[in-house]
């Protein structure tokens, strides 16, 4: 859905995020969403997955989010 409608899957990755629990396709989501909106949520997850591939995913996913806040500037 993040791919096809970054629109309405924004809300939904951003209400996941705050959440106890985050699967690694909704890090894949935010990743592909690139919105500053997620940077608080993604780096409250940061370093927080339970494998490196997962931490890995987070910071890609930081960094596209980061890389469109310096484009809406």
């Amino acid at each position: 859905m993040a791919e096809r409608d970054a629109a309405l899957a924004l809300p939904l990755v951003e209400r996941e995020l705050e959440g106890d629990e985050v699967g690694y396709g909704t890090f894949q989501a935010a990743h592909a969403i690139a919105s500053p909106v997620l940077l608080n949520g993604l780096r409250n997850w940061s370093g927080q997955g339970r494998t490196d591939w997962i931490n890995d995913e987070i910071k890609d996913a930081i960094a596209a989010c980061e890389a469109a806040l310096g484009k809406s500037e």
